[in-house]
């Protein structure tokens, strides 16, 4: 069964995937989960747990304690007393149905079908001194009673800095909380959402009974009405505009027998099933390549194929279906404009064209064999307009002796002469709308792994980054031999009628400032004129056939149209993804959270093309 058989987009993030995040994220950013007084921020062995900081955090002085304020011990003045103190999340865990990573509480075990688990450890410490340490302590000085004097009204009450009670270790407590919750797709259409339903909470062994039903009544509401609707992620129904001239709708596929549970929590993973759908929007632009290659330019690392190095599913996983390939396929290739123009010099012959061209109909057929098929995309020339011009050897007529005498000629014919100008003849021809090209091609998809040739041995993935030579994921699509069709031109008969049109024009705008004794006599010498063009141009008897041979093969236009949408469509690579990904931006005391990608796989099949990844831990 394809993973698109009842959706047009297939997502799952494992349990595992979480885990790998977490856990990289609370290394390379230990401030977020470990808060203490300024005196624990400057001895972390005070902790109730030691500190998990990753060496290159510890090495780069990043922070990695939150400081927090001193806690005020109630009541006292003159001197004021503070304590020191910390707080801790210790453990954060996720498991999704069946439930084999957590072992949750009785209250709440097993773990229900379409349920997830989370749990959540919590610390704290306070800084109690011992009774040796008590006796260093200020002694707080009795109340003096209160002696009417204007003097003493008048000056401010003397007071005494805040005294640290001194302390050499924290006495720790630690609470262990379970939730299990369900998810759900809530919101009118157009605004969907997904969140997660709260199904059940425990607070582990905490004492008396009563207390614990209290607290965890209280966060529970907490929680149900207050954490929960905030943390709704509202990406799963969304437009947006592409290139200025498409919409791209995302929507939850409807539940249905066939989709009892969308999402779905089950094998250990979040799956979610999506419908796509785009529209035009009406007067878009849009933009595309203006030359021939069109993408980004090819790196100067190519990258090498990369086999996953372990087995059993996937962190992450996705799919299109064929459906919804063909649907971002046709919005990519409505961005894809051409605007070109070139010259070549034949001999008697100069010529050149201007063009602009667009992208229309093709189909997009998966292969069992992991290729991807494109065939009869169009070439829709808007704009064809073919120019050339031909040098003649000038001819003369006239200028000869009607009255010869033994000293000169007394009288002489005029003399007149065709063709003097370089170009003698001037051929514009617009084939706009008159000409069809088409286009197939079969490529394969495949995910490679680039080492960056500026990255110095002496750097760690942090360095590489700062630096922006990080090695990168790059996608490319292999083309063999063999595997690209392009029919440049379907010259239909009008053409040629066109050109010979074009032709006759030529010579007779060649020869109008001649009287027409004269232009009657040139063409008695010169036969017809389109057969000498045709001798000179070397023409043949089908003229559609040499046009052909023209714009194809001596100006290039079947490298140019090649190039183009090749380009456009595989460019080399067609996308990038630095490795280690930056998961969040560096800040003045913390470096970045880079989350290392073992793996990207891409797997194609006759029904769907699938998006494998794997985390590094």
């Amino acid at each position: 069964m394809a993973l698109t058989d009842n959706c047009d987009i297939f997502a799952a993030v494992n349990e595992s995937a979480v885990r790998r995040v977490l856990t990289h994220v609370t290394r390379q950013r230990p401030a977020l989960v470990n808060y203490g007084s300024p005196g624990v921020v400057q001895r972390p062995e005070l902790l109730c747990n030691p500190l998990d900081a990753h060496p290159v955090a510890v090495a780069r002085g990043n922070t990695l304690i939150t400081t927090l304020p001193f806690l005020p011990v109630v009541l006292t003045d003159n001197p004021a007393l503070q304590m020191e103190w910390c707080f801790q999340l210790s453990k954060a865990g996720l498991d999704v149905h069946p439930g084999n990573a957590i072992a949750l509480p009785p209250e709440l075990a097993p773990l229900g079908e379409q349920r997830i688990a989370g749990q959540l450890a919590f610390c704290a410490g306070l800084g109690c001194p011992d009774d040796r340490l008590i006796a260093v302590l200020p002694v707080p000085g009795l109340p003096q009673p209160k002696i009417p004097d204007r003097r003493q009204d008048r000056e401010p009450p003397r007071r005494h800095p805040p005294v640290t009670v001194p302390t050499r270790r924290l006495r720790c407590f630690c609470l262990e909380t379970d939730i299990v919750a369900g998810a759900d797709f809530f919101g009118p259409a157009g605004n969907q959402h997904f969140r997660a339903l709260l199904a059940g909470l425990e607070i582990v062994d905490l004492a008396p009974q009563n207390m614990e039903d209290a607290i965890e009544c209280y966060v529970k509401m907490a929680v149900r009405f207050g954490l929960l609707p905030k943390l709704a992620v509202p990406v799963v129904r969304f437009t947006t505009e592409l290139f200025g001239f498409a919409q791209l709708a995302i929507e939850p596929t409807t539940n249905s027998a066939a989709v009892p549970n969308n999402p779905a929590l089950e094998d250990d993973s979040v799956k979610i099933l999506l419908d796509l759908t785009t529209s035009s929007i009406t007067g878009g632009g849009g933009g595309g390549t203006g030359g021939g290659s069109g993408g980004s330019a090819p790196p100067s690392f190519p990258g090498v194929d990369r086999p996953r190095s372990r087995s059993g599913p996937f962190d992450l996983e996705a799919a299109l279906s064929e459906r919804a390939v063909q649907e971002l396929f046709d919005v990519a290739r409505a961005g894809a404009k051409l605007d070109v123009s070139d010259s070549v010099g034949l001999g008697p012959l100069t010529a050149g064209y201007d063009i602009k061209a667009h992208l229309a109909n093709g189909t997009i057929d998966l292969r069992s064999d992991g290729t991807i098929d494109i065939a009869e995309l169009d070439v829709e020339w808007d704009v064809l307009h073919f120019w050339a011009g031909i040098d003649l050897d000038p001819i003369c007529v006239g200028g000869w002796c009607i009255v010869p005498t033994p000293f000169g000629c007394a009288v002489r014919l005029p003399k007149v002469c065709a063709f003097t100008d370089n170009p003698d003849l001037g051929i514009n021809l617009d084939l706009s709308g008159f000409l069809v090209s088409e286009f197939s091609v079969r490529m394969r998809p495949v995910m490679r792994y680039g080492f960056n040739p500026g990255r110095q041995p002496w750097m760690n993935d942090w360095d590489a980054h700062d630096s922006a030579v990080s090695n990168e994921w790059q996608l490319y699509f292999d083309i063999a031999p063999g595997d690209v069709d392009v029919d440049i031109f379907d010259i239909a008969d009008i053409v040629g009628n066109l050109l010979e049109n074009a032709l006759n024009d030529a010579v007779n705008d060649a020869l109008w400032f001649l009287p027409g004794w004269a232009v009657d006599l040139i063409l008695a010498i010169l036969g017809p004129v389109i057969d000498v063009v045709r001798d000179i141009l070397d023409i043949g008897d089908d003229l559609g056939e040499w046009l052909s041979h023209l714009l194809g093969v001596d100006l290039d236009m079947i490298n140019v149209l090649a190039d183009w949408i090749l380009g456009f469509f595989t460019s080399s690579p067609v996308a990038r993804l630095d490795e280690p990904m930056p998961l969040m931006a560096a800040q003045p005391d913390k470096m970045a959270v880079l989350l290392p990608v073992e793996f990207i796989g891409l797997a194609v099949d006759d029904t769907e093309m699938q998006l494998q990844i794997d985390l590094g831990d």
